[in-house]
């Protein structure tokens, strides 16, 4: 990864979505707006092969629409509510595409695309999401995270150089992934639950040149204590107040 990155990075997880609906280009417009380092979403495949920004892989909790996101169209998709759940402000907001996201999201903001882990997509969600970054041009914004660690070989197999977050479960779940598979899978950064980072995962991360990006973190006393531990990154509903610890940790 670029080595001048901040330190830690504040990614506005699924978009501002303390303040705006989940995974919707208003979400992601509220982090622009604050400055966040950068966003995190994200994405699964539609019926008609569409890269869909969502996070379940039914509908029912973020939308008004029933079944597998996989089961529908781009069109029937895009005719749903996403909004409604969470503020009858946002009534009508509809699930974004990539596509969408990438035109939204300016070029020094970074991008972390999470993979969604459907065994029906290994292949093919990887391969879509690469044709898009190729035709955006916009590699050097992009980190790519998953739990499914095949998938993020097919990334790697199609778009050498791409930066890779290992997401790891929380606890005993993400054991294997934080001591074993991180010296298996080629990766920049480690993404483990943030109730599993110690400073000797932190040393033995800086040792390496690589960094850790921690999920989820809401509390202010929770970013204090990462921040002061030297954590290269969090990802948080609240990335306005990320940013106000962090300018007071610094100081």
């Amino acid at each position: 990864m670029p080595r001048d990155l901040p330190i830690p990075l504040i990614f506005a997880h699924r978009g501002f979505s303390s303040i705006a609906p989940e995974n919707t280009l208003a979400a992601f417009q509220k982090a622009v707006e604050i400055d966040a380092d950068g966003i995190e979403l994200d994405v699964q495949l539609s019926a008609d092969g569409e890269i869909m920004v969502i996070h379940d892989t039914k509908l029912e909790r973020t939308t008004n629409g029933i079944g597998k996101v996989s089961n529908h169209p781009l069109s029937s998709l895009k005719a749903l509510d996403a909004g409604s759940w969470f503020s009858n402000e946002y009534k009508d907001v509809s699930i974004p595409t990539l596509g969408e996201v990438f035109s939204l999201i300016p070029k020094e903001m970074l991008i972390n695309v999470e993979l969604k882990s459907d065994p029906d997509q290994v292949k093919t969600l990887p391969e879509k999401v690469v044709s898009l970054i190729k035709e955006n041009k916009n590699q050097q914004q992009i980190l790519i995270s998953s739990f499914n660690h095949e998938m993020l070989r097919e990334i790697q197999k199609h778009l050498s150089g791409i930066m890779i977050g290992l997401l790891a479960q929380p606890s005993l779940l993400g054991f294997k992934t934080r001591n074993i598979s991180s010296k298996q899978i080629q990766h920049d950064a480690l993404h483990p639950y943030f109730r599993d980072v110690n400073s000797g995962l932190i040393k033995r991360y800086n040792n390496k040149g690589r960094r850790i990006h921690t999920y989820t973190v809401n509390k202010e006393e929770q970013m204090r204590k990462l921040f002061k531990m030297g954590v290269h990154g969090i990802f948080t509903d609240h990335p306005d107040r990320a940013i106000e610890v962090r300018v007071e940790v610094k100081a």
